[in-house]
């Protein structure tokens, strides 16, 4: 993203497809945890058209949701 490659923003969609795998198998995100490898989708989408600040919100959105979800794991609530 800092190099405005929207290469290396394909392969964090990959990265994360596992991830969206496992958490559409549960009950509270079965409906939309296929939209989490579609962030960084629309993000080299928006790179690649030279919106970067659109790309940062695609990105800011998928590190929040993954921060909150590491939050509550590890809290245990």
């Amino acid at each position: 993203m800092l190099k405005r490659r929207a290469l290396w923003v394909i392969a964090a969609a990959f990265l994360y497809t596992p991830l969206a795998w496992y958490l559409g198998m549960t009950p509270r995100f079965r409906y939309y945890a296929w939209l989490l490898p579609l962030l960084p989708v629309g993000a080299a989408v928006a790179v690649r058209l030279g919106v970067v600040k659109l790309a940062w919100i695609f990105l800011c959105v998928l590190f929040a949701f993954t921060f909150w979800l590491a939050l509550v794991i590890f809290l245990g609530t």
